[in-house]
C-alpha cells in the first residue's frame, strides 16, 4: 500500500495540481514586486542626477547598461539576437525609446510623485490602442472570458487560457466556417436526442451537443 508521503508527491508531480502552479504563483508575484521596486528605484535616480547630467548622457548609459547585460545573459544561456521579426524589434526599439526619453524629461521637471502618478495612466492609452492592435482571437478571449472572471495569481490565468483555446477549437461555432467547429468531434455529430453541455470554468464557457448514436 502506497504511503502518505508517495501519495503526496504523485499529486503534486500531476500537470493539473495546485501545489507547483501556487508555489510559481508566490514566486512571479515576489518577481512583480522587485520588479516595481527597481523602477521606482529608476525612477528616483533619474530625478537625482537629472540635476547633474545632461538628459542625452542618462539616455545613453541607460541604454549601454541594458545592452551589456543583455549580451551577458544571451552568452550564458548560449543563444543569439539573430530574429525573424526585426521589423517588430525596430518599431519596438524605437517606440520605448522615446517613450523612456519622454519619461526621464518629465522626471526631471515635474514632482517626482506627479511623474510616476501620469506614468500609471497607460492602462488607458492601452485599452484605447488595443481596439485595432490587438487580433480577433485575442479581443474574443476578452470579451467571452477574461471580462468575466477576477484572477488570483498567474496559474488561475494560465488555466482560463488553456480552457478558452480548447473551447475556441473544439467547442466554439466560427462565422468564418458558417458556424461550425473548428475541429468537429465524431462522437457528438447526432441530430436528435438529449442536448448535453459541457461547461468550462465555471459555466463561463458552455459546449451543447448531443451523443452519436
Amino acid at each position: 500500500m502506497p504511503s502518505k508521503r508517495s501519495n503526496a508527491s504523485a499529486v503534486a508531480s500531476i500537470p493539473g495540481s495546485n501545489g507547483p502552479r501556487l508555489a510559481n504563483s508566490a514566486i512571479q508575484s515576489l518577481w512583480i514586486v522587485a520588479a516595481s521596486l527597481c523602477f521606482a528605484m529608476m525612477g528616483v535616480f533619474v530625478k537625482l542626477a537629472s540635476e547633474h547630467v545632461a538628459l542625452s548622457e542618462l539616455l545613453f548609459y541607460r541604454g549601454a547598461t541594458t545592452a551589456a547585460v543583455t549580451a551577458m545573459v544571451l552568452h550564458a544561456r548560449g543563444e543569439g539576437i539573430r530574429t525573424s521579426r526585426f521589423g517588430l524589434h525596430a518599431v519596438r526599439g524605437i517606440t520605448g525609446f522615446v517613450a523612456l526619453a519622454m519619461f526621464f524629461e518629465a522626471m526631471k521637471e515635474l514632482p517626482l510623485g506627479t511623474a510616476v502618478a501620469l506614468n500609471y495612466t497607460s492602462p488607458v492609452h492601452m485599452a484605447a490602442l488595443s481596439a485595432w492592435t490587438i487580433p480577433r482571437r485575442k479581443r474574443l478571449f476578452k470579451d467571452e472570458c477574461l471580462d468575466r472572471m477576477i484572477f488570483v495569481g498567474q496559474g488561475s490565468l494560465r488555466r482560463a487560457v488553456i480552457e478558452y483555446m480548447n473551447h475556441y477549437h473544439a467547442e466554439r461555432n466560427h462565422q468564418g466556417l458558417e458556424n461550425r467547429l473548428i475541429h468537429l468531434p465524431t462522437a457528438v455529430t447526432a441530430q436528435s436526442g438529449a442536448v448535453h453541455r459541457h461547461a468550462r470554468l465555471g459555466g463561463t464557457l458552455n459546449f451543447y451537443y448531443r451523443n452519436a448514436a
